[in-house]
């Protein structure tokens, strides 16, 4: 039986001290998955702290033969999308710099040297101009791939597609990045 699994028995029988450090494992994430949609920190704690209270309120609906982080993601997400559509239009537009930045990270670097650092923040520029060019479906892919270091199976639960399509997507959404971006930035 997996951590996860020992903290949420404990935690569905009232173990208040297992909850929390079941949600510590996944603050980062939580966190990170509603910075990502809200774009503002205060509003990242706020959306944050409801996803929390859903987890919680709903943890006797987990399904617990399928993996705890994809649920949590799911529900973050939701309340992320929730939190929007009140306060503003949902805008899908921009990535930060993180995301480029760990999106970069997979490309190879040849030729490090002292000007390694303005050399992999341009890149990272690159990137994230280049994917704001993708089609949503595809930014989010690479998102939950790179940003969240999601498996493709978890990446396949989280959006209600099959592994193999996600896989495929992601493998077109990483070609039409590299047609997008300058091939002397390789």
């Amino acid at each position: 039986m997996s951590e996860d699994n020992i903290l949420l028995q404990k935690s569905l029988a009232g173990d208040q001290t297992a909850f929390d450090l079941l949600i510590s494992r996944y603050l980062k994430i939580i966190y990170s998955v509603a910075l990502h949609y809200v774009k503002d920190a205060d509003e990242a704690s706020d959306v944050a702290q409801d996803a929390v209270i859903k987890i919680w309120k709903n943890l006797k609906r987990f399904d617990q033969d399928k993996n705890f982080k994809p649920w949590v993601v799911r529900i973050v997400s939701n309340t992320a999308l929730d939190w929007l559509k009140k306060k503003k239009p949902l805008l899908f537009s921009e990535l930060e710099i993180e995301d480029a930045d760990a999106l970069a990270a997979v490309l190879p670097d040849p030729t490090p040297s002292a000007n390694a650092e303005l050399e992999r923040r341009e890149l990272a520029q690159a990137v994230k101009q280049a994917m704001d060019l993708l089609p949503k479906q595809d930014r989010i892919i690479l998102h939950l791939r790179y940003e969240l270091e999601l498996t493709f199976k978890e990446i396949g639960e989280q959006l209600g597609k099959a592994m193999e399509t996600v896989k495929s997507r992601h493998a077109r959404a990483i070609l039409k990045l590299k047609t997008l971006l300058d091939p002397k930035e390789f």
